[in-house]
């Protein structure tokens, strides 16, 4: 598909080609790039791969977490007003997020920081408890055993 054309914008800031999804997301056509074929840039990160589905992925999950986020219809308000996440609604955000980062779902791991207090949690809180749990699994040089 032509880019350019199709998103209404200058064609020297997109890839001639590509895949648009929703609208106005898109991948890029990268064919001079050894590093992969496909270009996805979301926000101030991108990813180069030969798989389009793997992009395609985490296009998706940026979208769902993004919606989530700000949509005020997936979350319950709390007294103060401000936005509840919890129960399914939680599980899809703990997955979008997981899957944008690239990270496996601990499912353990989840069940244990949100459980007792933390089963309906302020969403930008479960938005920083879900990041600083995949950045601490990044940094963990090894698997351990916890008892």
């Amino acid at each position: 598909m032509d880019l350019p054309a199709r998103l209404g914008v200058d064609p020297d800031s997109v890839a001639k080609t590509g895949y648009v999804y929703a609208g106005d997301t898109y991948i890029e056509d990268n064919p001079d790039d050894a590093r992969g074929k496909y270009y996805l840039l979301i926000e101030r990160t991108d990813w180069i791969s030969n798989d389009l589905e793997e992009l395609e992925v985490i296009l998706w999950a940026m979208a769902a977490m993004t919606y989530i986020h700000f949509d005020p219809a997936f979350y319950e308000q709390a007294e103060d007003g401000g936005p509840l996440i919890s129960g399914e609604m939680l599980d899809t955000y703990i997955v979008a997020i997981c899957t944008a980062f690239k990270m496996p779902v601990d499912g353990d791991l989840f069940a244990a920081l949100f459980s007792g207090d933390n089963q309906e949690v302020p969403i930008d809180r479960a938005f920083r408890m879900i990041v600083d749990a995949i950045e601490l699994q990044r940094a963990r040089p090894w698997p351990t055993l916890l008892i």
